[in-house]
């Protein structure tokens, strides 16, 4: 997904949107565990970006097919939400688990984001 978001972006934006996933995923996560969980758990970013791509590249090309599990496919308008209420209920379901539910929900916001700011405005 990465070398079709970096076309339709270019180089410079692709970063911005990297670095915008990667930040905000990592407020996203730690807001969520400071004030709601009220645990101190750090954070680092980097599945977030990749959300943000994930997102981006959803939002930009929503007839395209995702492959669940890389057997099920799944066109892209039906996977983004079902990834972003998935990820929404783990964080606040899932106490146990190591991946950083709330950050993939930052990342992918953040994606959706730029896309609405990026194209979505100028329609």
């Amino acid at each position: 997904m990465a070398p079709a978001v970096m076309r339709l972006l270019g180089n410079k934006r692709f970063l911005a949107l990297y670095f915008l996933g990667g930040i905000s995923s990592s407020l996203a996560s730690l807001a969520w565990n400071t004030f709601v969980r009220h645990e101190n758990v750090s954070s680092h970013g980097a599945s977030g970006a990749i959300m943000a791509t994930i997102a981006l590249y959803a939002c930009a090309f929503p007839r395209n097919t995702f492959l669940i599990f890389f057997v099920i496919p799944c066109p892209a308008w039906v996977f983004l939400p079902g990834i972003l209420l998935y990820d929404g209920w783990r964080s606040v379901s899932d106490r146990r688990s190591t991946t950083d539910s709330a950050g993939h929900v930052g990342g992918l916001l953040s994606g959706i984001g730029y896309y609405v700011w990026r194209f979505g405005l100028r329609r």
